[in-house]
This record gives structure tokens, C-alpha cells and sequence, in this order.
């Protein structure tokens, strides 16, 4: 027995790790070092590093939540809102029901209105040919 203890497991034997059996999807020379990009970047040889713009919104800030309490706020007032928005879309397509309602009424009475004037003007016409 040894009189020093380790952590370590004189006995461990290692682990057999994983064997990989598919083909590689590496193609040889397709590295850069951190050099070669920027000197590539700054004479300008493109590469095919996948480059993202960001992207600013106008009006709409993206939040920066540094606590979950912060985060359930946030939640919760955006339900409010979306909430609030389809309220107002519902009253909206009521208010657009009921004009449309309202002038297909008044085209209706129109409508009926010259049919009247014409008749009133056969009639007219007809005593008058007596």
C-alpha cells in the first residue's frame, strides 16, 4: 500500500472513446489561421466565412434581460399588448361589417328610389299619350 493518496486512479485503464465510421466532411487545406484571414480581410480576398449583418429595428427595442423577473415582465406585457392589438383588429372589422352593412342599405333604397322615378315617368308618359 502507498502512504501518499491522489485523486487520480492508478488503476484507470483510459476510455475506449468513439469510432467513427462515416466518411469525413473535412477537405484538406481548408484552414486559415487568424493571420491569413486578416491579411485576406484587409487587402481584400474574399473568403467564405458566413458573415450576418445585424440588424437594427426602428421602433422595436430588443430587450437585454439580465434577471428571469425581468424577462416575466416583459412576457407579460407583450401578451397585453398582443391582447390590446386583437381587440382593436376585432372592433375594426365590426366597424367595416357594419358601414359595409349601412351601404349596401342605402345602394338598396337608391336602388328601389330610380326604379320608382322610372316607373313614375312610364306612367306619366303613357297618361300623357291618351
Amino acid at each position: 500500500m502507498s502512504r501518499l493518496k491522489t485523486q487520480f486512479n492508478p488503476n484507470y485503464k483510459g476510455s475506449t472513446g468513439q469510432i467513427f465510421t462515416l466518411p469525413s466532411l473535412t477537405c484538406p487545406d481548408m484552414n486559415l489561421t487568424v493571420k491569413q484571414l486578416l491579411l485576406n480581410h484587409t487587402r481584400g480576398i474574399p473568403s467564405n466565412v458566413k458573415h450576418y449583418d445585424a440588424q437594427y429595428f426602428e421602433e422595436q427595442e430588443i430587450p437585454n434581460f439580465i434577471d428571469k423577473t425581468e424577462l416575466e415582465q416583459y412576457k407579460t406585457d407583450l401578451h397585453s399588448r398582443k391582447n390590446n392589438l386583437d381587440h382593436q383588429i376585432r372592433a375594426e372589422r365590426e366597424q367595416k361589417v357594419l358601414t359595409d352593412q349601412i351601404k349596401n342599405k342605402n345602394s338598396e333604397i337608391e336602388d328601389n328610389e330610380t326604379k320608382n322615378t322610372q316607373k313614375e315617368k312610364e306612367n306619366f308618359n303613357s297618361r300623357s299619350d291618351e
